[in-house]
């Protein structure tokens, strides 16, 4: 038995593999005057999503909307690890794109459950998340109080 997935119920974090670019600029020696010769590498860091879904359904359980297929989710994702200069040679100046971090809205997937609100399925806890960045996760809260077989 599954419990039933509520406004306000939040998303498993997710993470996008390779999401944030960045250039490091390391020291390769000296030119012919003493001065420094820096060359660039490119890396890739991931994106950590998380986030919460809503919902207006007019069903509520304790005062909370029921979630259904297609709710949104409203979330932040942030690069992790952050990019950051080594010390020893590395320039400080590394910007990411895109910027290190930002927001964006998901939606919930089909639940599967055969209990339904207008004709969509109720989402249950543990059901599918696409996410802003186009990652998969699922909601990881919501209410025991109703479960659905």
């Amino acid at each position: 038995m599954a419990g039933v997935a509520l406004d306000g119920s939040t998303i498993a974090p997710s993470t996008k593999a390779g999401h944030v670019t960045y250039t490091e600029w390391y020291q390769n020696g000296t030119d012919s005057w003493g001065y420094p010769i820096y060359l660039p590498a490119k890396r890739t860091t991931n994106a950590v999503i998380n986030g919460k879904a809503s919902s207006n359904s007019h069903v509520k359980i304790n005062g909370k909307s029921l979630l259904v297929q297609g709710d949104a989710t409203s979330e932040h994702w942030v690069a992790d690890p952050y990019p950051q200069a080594s010390p020893g040679g590395w320039v400080e100046n590394i910007i990411p794109a895109p910027d290190g971090s930002g927001s964006g809205s998901g939606s919930v997937n089909n639940s599967g459950s055969h209990v339904k609100i207008n004709g969509v399925p109720v989402a249950l806890i543990g059901t599918g998340v696409t996410t802003c960045l186009g990652t998969s996760t699922t909601l990881n809260s919501g209410s025991d109080f109703v479960n659905v077989i």
